[in-house]
């Protein structure tokens, strides 16, 4: 995996060009070289696929800069309150502007500003060819940075001369320069720029011999390299994160990709198992129904409407059972005899005197006998309950009586 830095245009030259031409390097996590050039973000879609992450390094005209003390606001608040705070530096509507605030040190923050439409324009794009992570780091930021000293940086571009300065880890400012100013021009805006403090200018090669004739003592002229501007992309500062694109979104699913088919394909097999399984259940099911079916018409041919073939087999039983004289297993008779014998059998085993308090009232209801007591029964309920189950009757307490009735 690796980060890809991609230097942004000045925005002059983007709005006036359907593929601006990038400046780009590849870093790779193994500390290999940079692979570095120029393209188009369209050239450029095999390398944002490969890439972990995408670094935008936007012009540094582009990007304004605040120092200014910030009120102590947790990061939500602070963010809600940017666009008041920094309306009256601005020359633009702050609705307009993607503003970022920089760590605090020493009750200051550094407010990176910059246009959103033209930021969204840009990682859109990126996300669209494949970029998984994009954020939006001001170049000046990016600048290497040592004691006591500014960092500097000028390169040619179509639109002019970029020139960004770096007084601190979130110091900087920067400015575009006509195309056809000369060397001393540009080192004369450096001096108004850092008026005392020694300055380490990084040129493009074709570069440094002009400047080294017009360089003074108090100006150090240096190669640029891409590998000095990488360190920078760390920046607590990213654009994105104002912009309306949440930087990060986008999540990685290819080291999850083998994990993510294997789940699925146990997924796959338990849900077919579980249909394999519905579908035996169902055919079970309606077999042992038909077979029901048949039996009942067998035994009785006379029935033309079979809704439920086992309730009603059960009702044609009932009746035969009564027609016969045979009571029904939940009839008032069983239920009071069965309660008579459990009885006699816990009053024997406890050898109660005959006259222990009797029964109040005995009720017939809804197939079930309701048995009220004189006084608290001298046998426990649980002690009758054995030998009820065993004539498949259960015994229960209501709210003032026992309750006895069938399980079949």
């Amino acid at each position: 995996m690796s980060i890809l830095y991609v230097r942004l245009p000045a925005r002059a030259v983007a709005s006036n060009s359907t593929a601006p031409v990038c400046r780009f390097a590849l870093a790779p996590d193994d500390g290999t070289n940079l692979r570095q050039g120029f393209s188009t973000l369209a050239e450029l879609a095999g390398l944002l696929r490969e890439a972990k992450q995408v670094v935008l390094l936007p012009s540094a005209s582009d990007v304004t800069l605040l120092r200014m003390q910030t009120p102590p606001l947790s990061t939500s608040k602070l963010k809600a309150a940017l666009p008041a705070l920094v309306e009256d530096r601005l020359l633009c509507d702050p609705a307009e502007c993607a503003l970022a605030a920089g760590d605090e040190r020493d009750g200051w923050r550094t407010i990176a500003v910059a246009d959103r439409g033209w930021l969204n324009l840009f990682a859109e794009t990126l996300y669209r060819l494949g970029a998984r992570r994009v954020s939006a780091v001001p170049f000046p930021l990016c600048l290497p940075r040592a004691p006591g000293s500014v960092s500097a940086c000028a390169q040619r571009s179509e639109a002019g001369i970029e020139l960004a300065v770096s007084a601190g880890a979130q110091e900087g400012a920067g400015l575009l320069l006509p195309p056809d100013a000369s060397p001393t021009e540009v080192l004369q805006t450096l001096r108004v720029l850092v008026p005392q403090e020694p300055v380490t200018l990084y040129a493009e090669t074709a570069d440094i011999g002009a400047y080294l004739a017009v360089a003074d003592g108090r100006i150090t002229v240096v190669e640029e390299q891409w590998a000095r501007w990488v360190s920078g992309g760390e920046s607590s500062i990213n654009l994105l994160t104002a912009s309306g694109i949440v930087a990060g979104s986008a999540m990685d699913w290819k080291p999850w990709r083998w994990a993510l088919a294997l789940a699925a394909a146990v997924a796959a097999i338990n849900i077919a198992g579980l249909q394999i399984d519905w579908w035996r259940l169902r055919s079970e099911e309606q077999d042992l129904r038909a077979a029901m079916l048949q039996t009942f018409k067998a035994a009785y041919p006379q029935e033309t409407v079979i809704a439920d073939p086992l309730a009603q087999m059960q009702q044609k039983l009932a009746a035969a059972r009564n027609r016969a004289g045979l009571p029904a297993h939940d009839d008032f008779i069983v239920l009071s005899a069965a309660l008579a014998e459990a009885w006699a059998g816990a009053a024997q085993a406890h050898q109660l005197p005959p006259e222990v308090p009797g029964i109040a009232s005995l009720e017939y209801r809804e197939r079930s006998l309701l048995v009220k007591w004189k006084a608290p029964s001298p046998i426990a309920m649980a002690e009758l309950q054995p030998a009820l189950a065993g004539r498949n009757l259960a015994l229960s307490q209501t709210a003032d009586a026992w309750q006895i009735r069938s399980i079949k």
